[in-house]
């Protein structure tokens, strides 16, 4: 901020503001991933099935180590991180060497720190947005 904005500004205040505007798009990332979830469990969900191509939707998961313990005392967590794509932005050519390589153009990732069962409903949010049963 210093050097690009000619700006002083504490360290302390900047994660401060980082921290409440994330928590403010956390919760309505929640707040929207539930919404979208218990329509899906309440058998609500239309599903067109009429578009072509393929979405890809890949999950995985790795542990790390907080700072926090949990009530077990452990601090380990796993980050879990989806992605999500479609067909009709992964573009393929031939190289020099006329070997076929591709690129994926566009593509929406997911991450949660936390269980499995609310990952699923931020995965399953992101591939709403990304055409899922369009």
């Amino acid at each position: 901020m210093r050097n690009t904005y000619r700006l002083d500004i504490n360290d302390d205040t900047i994660r401060l503001v980082t921290n409440y505007i994330g928590k403010a798009i956390f919760e309505e990332d929640c707040r929207q991933a539930e919404a979208a979830f218990e329509k899906f469990d309440s058998g609500k969900a239309v599903f067109k099935n009429s578009r072509k191509g393929i979405l890809y939707i890949e999950a995985d998961g790795a542990a790390l180590n907080t700072r926090h313990k949990n009530d077990e005392g452990s601090a380990w967590r796993e980050n879990k991180l989806g992605v999500v794509c479609s067909s009709d932005h992964i573009y393929y050519w031939k190289n020099k060497k006329e070997e076929r390589e591709h690129r994926i153009t566009k593509r929406d990732y997911v991450s949660y720190v936390g269980a499995a069962e609310q990952f699923k409903k931020h995965l399953y949010q992101c591939a709403l947005r990304n055409g899922y049963g369009d």
